[in-house]
């Protein structure tokens, strides 16, 4: 997923406003509100999933459960990673810039 490309970093010091700061931090909450709306969506929609085939097993107890029953606690874990490292991300690129919430 990630680049092969090298970022070009600057050579010096970096300054930015108060307003680029603010402008920032405005654009990670939106980022991580819409991400974690998606993620929910996923995590929904595994758990539909889940009790669908919850149902179809006991319908038939002569089938042996299905793999994907078993991988779906696997799945429904894994937005909760992800907005977890975007929220530890977010928290230690705010303390970087001394951005306090009141």
């Amino acid at each position: 997923m990630g680049s092969s490309r090298q970022a070009i970093l600057p050579s010096g010091p970096v300054t930015l406003s108060v307003e680029q700061i603010d402008a920032l931090c405005r654009q990670l909450s939106a980022l991580r509100h819409d991400l974690n709306n998606d993620l929910s969506k996923i995590v929904g929609t595994a758990e539909l999933i889940r009790l669908e085939l919850q149902k179809l097993s006991a319908s038939d107890p002569t089938k042996p459960p299905l793999r994907a029953l078993d991988r779906l606690p696997t799945l429904v874990e894994q937005p909760r990673r992800i907005a977890a490292m975007v929220e530890s991300f977010t928290r230690e690129l705010e303390k970087t810039l001394g951005v306090t919430r009141p």
